[in-house]
């Protein structure tokens, strides 16, 4: 049932219209209980008393509100609105009651709050995505913490068919698919205006992760994607859905066509995106290697991390093998302005051994620190060693790099020199 039927307009003097007027992530709760227990529209469809109190309405917050005054309370702040009072927005710290942020995944994950993924097409965010849908469902080790119990995850899927890709990817991620809810609709919900339907399918599953990919997919037409008033207008009750049901919301998104080397500034679409989320996730392949390095760069409440995986094809469907942690940068690889400064790291590598000779490693990585990061230093050390452009050796626990001379390896004995021949 549509909660329409209590906050349209012309019953705005309703118990449920002021009710999801204060408490809108309340939503797709009150439509469950309605369908389940239609006799409930009668409490919500009644005036809202002015000041005595229904018993009825009373009873009903008791199932959202649990500490035995706060459904009265509630009541009381209710009858405030209709009468022109706005509702507290300020209160003393002093009453506030402290919590830590509960992390499915430590500086990666965390419940409660809204998260971004970006990256181009080539980086398989939605392979990604499913691969971490899947270890939540069974409770598996995600991101190097131990396992955990199973848990609820919901997928909305815009670009990614259901049928076709997103379950054969969860049954190769052995994902327990009673644990995996989906998008069961032709239609996209948009927001803002059916942020009811998004509330509903969090109050039916409960998830402790909810995917929504991509998040352009699912705006309204109105929304200005490049206006950052428009974008935060749109999603802001998403936080308080993500707060009540403590799930991670993880919105997925690409990547524009600026150079800016500030990766914040290259997610597709206004700033809002990312002033919105509080973790946000950049994805890159590595041309060479065929990695994926997925990188946190921004994280409102712990360190920002990098992580490895590489997709193996099983059964012509790709499956995420975690490879751990790691100091490369997702927002390193890929552009061509990305291999010009692992070249010119190199050439800086290689001046530095011929003007000072042999050089210990972690000394040698300190000084390029100051130019290059440790992603591009790492990758510059391997190409000067796979193309013999160095020599290295080991000495105690210390590793030693040095230029090697040109020009000195003797010919064979067959050769001459044959001059200008």
């Amino acid at each position: 049932m549509d909660t329409t039927l209590i906050t349209k307009e012309k019953d705005n003097n309703s118990f449920g219209y002021y009710l999801l007027k204060a408490y809108p992530q309340l939503l797709g709760e009150v439509e469950l209980l309605i369908e389940e227990n239609p006799e409930w529209l009668s409490i919500l469809s009644e005036p809202l008393q002015d000041s005595e109190i229904s018993l009825g309405a009373i009873e009903f917050l008791g199932k959202y509100f649990l500490k035995e005054e706060k459904p009265h309370e509630v009541y009381a702040e209710l009858q405030g609105i209709k009468a022109g009072k706005k509702k507290r927005i300020i209160i003393p710290a002093s009453e506030i009651e402290e919590k830590d942020i509960d992390w499915l995944a430590k500086d990666v994950l965390a419940k409660g709050q809204v998260h971004l993924l970006v990256g181009d097409p080539q980086a398989s965010k939605s392979v990604f995505t499913t691969d971490l849908c899947a270890r939540v469902s069974t409770g598996a080790s995600i991101f190097n913490e131990t396992k955990a119990e199973p848990r609820n995850v919901l997928i909305f899927s815009a670009e990614d068919d259901i049928e076709r890709v997103v379950k054969p990817r969860l049954r190769q991620a052995k994902a327990n698919m009673n644990k995996v809810f989906v998008l069961d609709s032709s239609e996209f919900p948009e927001l803002p205006d059916d942020l009811n339907q998004f509330a509903k399918a969090m109050a039916i599953c409960k998830p402790s992760v909810m995917i929504v990919d991509t998040i352009n997919a699912f705006m309204g037409s109105k929304v200005e994607t490049n206006s950052d008033k428009s974008v935060r207008s749109a999603m802001k009750l998403l936080k308080p859905l993500a707060e009540m049901y403590q799930c991670a919301i993880i919105l997925v998104s690409h990547l524009n066509k600026s150079k800016n080397s500030n990766p914040l500034y290259r997610v597709l679409g206004s700033i809002g995106y990312v002033g919105l989320a509080r973790n946000v996730w950049y994805i890159a392949r590595n041309e060479d290697t065929g990695e994926r390095i997925l990188s946190v760069i921004k994280n409102n409440n712990g360190r920002l991390t990098n992580w490895k995986y590489k997709l193996d094809v099983i059964d012509d469907y790709p499956v995420v093998r975690f490879l751990g942690s790691t100091d490369e940068l997702a927002q390193d690889l890929g552009s061509d302005d990305d291999k010009t400064v692992v070249n010119e790291c190199v050439e800086d590598l290689l001046q530095r051994l011929e003007d000072e000779g042999e050089k210990e490693i972690k000394a040698l990585k300190i000084y390029l620190e100051a130019e290059y990061s440790p992603s591009a230093i790492k990758r510059a050390i391997k190409f000067v060693t796979s193309e013999k452009l160095v020599n290295r050796k080991q000495v105690g626990k210390k590793h030693y790099i040095s230029g090697r001379p040109l020009n000195t390896e003797p010919l064979a004995d067959n050769e001459d020199d044959k001059g200008g021949e």
